[in-house]
């Protein structure tokens, strides 16, 4: 939603035509895509925590540079690095999934899309106080960047390593002691819940293929999941995206120039 509305900021600013403009949104799902492919299977070697930090790291780095671009070419760049880290983000939800028993896995993985929700809330009230208030959206993007950064560091002093991924590590040691951790701050006794050794419960193991998901036994799951995916993931983009329409009507309407501030048509960076 932030390129949604900084793009009609910059298309203004710097004369973007309008495949340029669709180029800086454009940028991030690209740098995500291949995110994706790098740090999904980086999680599963180094760590789940190890990767959320860097996630986070390289989001609140790559937002906050993003202020400092003067041209369109290096805004593309960083705006598909900061991409390359957003598509690590499925790797917070694999610690938290890995935590929770499998009856209470959905709904509490449910709840923590009112986050996202709530974020995507705050980016208009950001819009509103950069572009009207202060005339910048050089302080927009420092603003959508700040929350990241607050995660990223109380993330680094209260989210441990998947105790999961600890004991498939033969590191059983650490994952009992966060195990013990979570009981004594829930009021149950370590002791009895997680006796030692601790271990696994048996897994049946097998060598699967990409084309395996389209099988007879796993076809009907694997289409409604993908057409779930794809028709979720077409609206709320899609919706986002036509947001910036809204406020973009040959090259500027009224309504655009009160919403982005009098003095949007300046270049003033």
């Amino acid at each position: 939603l932030n390129l949604s509305f900084l793009s009609i900021v910059l298309r203004a600013e710097w004369n973007l035509n309008r495949d340029q403009a669709a180029t800086i949104t454009a940028s991030i799902f690209a740098g995500a895509f291949l995110g994706t492919l790098v740090l999904g299977p980086m999680a599963d070697k180094f760590g789940r925590r190890p990767i959320f930090l860097f996630t986070g790291c390289f989001i609140s780095i790559f937002g906050f540079a993003t202020a400092l671009v003067s041209n369109f070419v290096s805004l593309a760049i960083i705006i598909a690095l900061c991409g390359f880290g957003v598509g690590g983000l499925t790797v917070p939800f694999d610690i938290f999934a890995e935590f929770i028993p499998s009856g209470h896995r959905g709904k509490n993985l449910l709840f923590i899309e009112y986050f996202w929700t709530l974020g995507t809330l705050l980016v208009p009230v950001a819009a509103w106080f950069s572009f009207t208030r202060m005339d910048s959206w050089r302080l927009f993007v420092v603003l959508c960047s700040i929350p990241c950064l607050i995660a990223t560091i109380l993330g680094a002093f209260l989210v441990p390593e998947s105790p999961r991924w600890l004991i498939t590590q033969d590191r059983a040691t650490e994952a009992r002691r966060i195990l013990c951790e979570a009981a004594v701050i829930n009021g149950r006794d370590p002791e009895r819940i997680f006796p030692v050794p601790l271990t696994l419960e048996p897994e049946h193991h097998e060598e699967s293929r990409m084309m395996d998901l389209l099988n007879r036994k796993w076809r009907k799951l694997t289409l409604s999941l993908w057409s779930v995916w794809v028709g979720s993931a077409f609206l709320y983009y899609g919706t986002i995206q036509t947001v910036s329409q809204v406020f973009e009507k040959d090259g500027g309407t009224t309504d655009q120039r009160n919403l982005l501030g009098d003095d949007h048509h300046q270049n003033k960076y």
